[in-house]
């Protein structure tokens, strides 16, 4: 399971439609950073990451 890079809480990306819910709030945020795909446990957390992926990469 992937972790949040942010907080490093663990993301779940099973995919709605493979659950019992089907809300698209239970689908977690993505981006793409340096060629490298990264999970968010929140948009929130998405967007910080947007400002300064650096400071959460290895």
């Amino acid at each position: 399971m992937p972790t949040c890079p942010v907080c490093g809480m663990d993301v779940d990306v099973t995919a709605p439609e493979e659950t019992d819910y089907r809300e698209e709030s239970y689908a977690p945020a993505t981006a793409e950073y340096d060629g490298e795909s990264y999970a968010f446990c929140s948009e929130a957390h998405r967007e910080a990451f947007g400002k300064n992926p650096e400071e959460y990469v290895d």
